[in-house]
């Protein structure tokens, strides 16, 4: 059967919308059953990464498991998206989803993205499971430092270290969780809109951001920073954690500025707040298109307007989405059991 438990037959339909993408015709596949079953940019050059001695205080150095070179160098041109979705290695459902829906490699064939899921280690069991879904779908990079919530920094650190090794070519990358449903189309005509803004203003993430956030100080709560590990009471202004977009200069800057930082353990006030407001990165909100929990129903604000939302991953609402999303943008779906 196949994933979403239809057959999607897609066809674009012509009309005055101005649109990113192309798409031909072709039917949803089923997943493999094994048991976990299964890009026009400017070029930015950057020097040679290096990484400084670090004792337990600093970032700790880790070595690729699984990893894809030539990922954003194998279509007819170089892509201009990277999407690095931050997964683990248990959360097969949410990457067959976004493979079948929003991540699936025929809808980018005009904005020139890939899309590719980050994660760590949790295991050789796990580990055995992730390699077979790699060999199947190509789209996995893996490092052996253990995959935990305290480790989500490390696995956004390996995203940039992916881009600065393997895909400089590219303008934009957009962090993404794996319980994030992204607009696609929007996503693709709003970076058309603001590659003027950004080679005029260098060093810029676009996210929703969050100000004024006291640090917690309660022993007892998951939350709970100590004054060793941060001691300022407020946090800086940063980027709400599921989703953010970086213009891809950012990306040595931030990097660099981590090779040589304390580590934290909150990755979105760590990356997009203490590094970024060390070394001058700016942050332009855009919490209007920002989506918090998708709608349930009255989709069409979303599908209007929004980039990204968060998903429950409650079938009545993943379908019914994704299903108003291609009508919306003039796609033909049809479907079938």
């Amino acid at each position: 059967m196949c994933f979403l438990g239809c057959t999607f037959v897609l066809v674009m339909v012509l009309t005055g919308r101005r649109l990113f993408f192309g798409l031909s015709s072709t039917k949803c596949e089923a997943a493999k059953d094994i048991e976990v079953s299964i890009n026009h940019t400017h070029r930015v050059h950057f020097p040679l990464i290096t990484v400084v001695q670090q004792s337990q205080r600093y970032l700790q150095k880790y070595r690729y498991k699984l990893v894809e070179k030539n990922a954003c160098k194998n279509d007819s041109s170089d892509v201009t998206l990277l999407i690095a979705v931050l997964t683990n290695p248990s959360r097969l459902y949410n990457r067959m989803f976004i493979r079948k829906t929003w991540g699936h490699r025929r809808f980018y064939p005009h904005v020139k993205a890939k899309v590719l899921f980050m994660m760590g280690s949790r295991g050789p069991k796990e580990d055995e499971k992730i390699r077979l879904e790699s060999n199947l779908y190509h789209d996995i990079v893996q490092e052996d430092f253990f995959d935990s919530y305290k480790n989500i920094t490390y696995k956004v650190l390996m995203v940039m270290r992916y881009t600065l090794m393997y895909c400089q070519q590219a303008s934009f990358v957009l962090k993404v969780d794996d319980d994030v449903f992204v607009n696609i189309f929007e996503l693709a005509s709003y970076i058309y809109h603001i590659r003027r803004y950004v080679k005029a203003n260098q060093k810029t993430i676009f996210c929703d951001v969050v100000n004024q956030t006291l640090v917690n100080r309660d022993k007892f709560h998951r939350f709970y920073v100590s004054k060793e590990e941060f001691e300022p009471n407020w946090f800086p202004e940063y980027c709400s954690g599921p989703s953010y977009l970086l213009s891809v200069d950012v990306i040595w800057t931030l990097y660099n500025a981590a090779m040589h930082s304390k580590y934290f353990w909150i990755e979105d006030v760590y990356i997009t707040g203490i590094l970024a407001s060390q070394t001058g990165v700016s942050l332009q909100t855009i919490s209007s298109v920002a989506f918090g929990i998708c709608p349930a129903a009255e989709y069409y604000n979303f599908i209007k307007h929004g980039l990204w939302c968060h998903l429950s991953f409650r079938p009545q609402i993943l379908y019914p989405l994704w299903r108003n999303l291609l009508r919306w943008y003039n796609f033909e779906v049809s479907t079938s059991a």
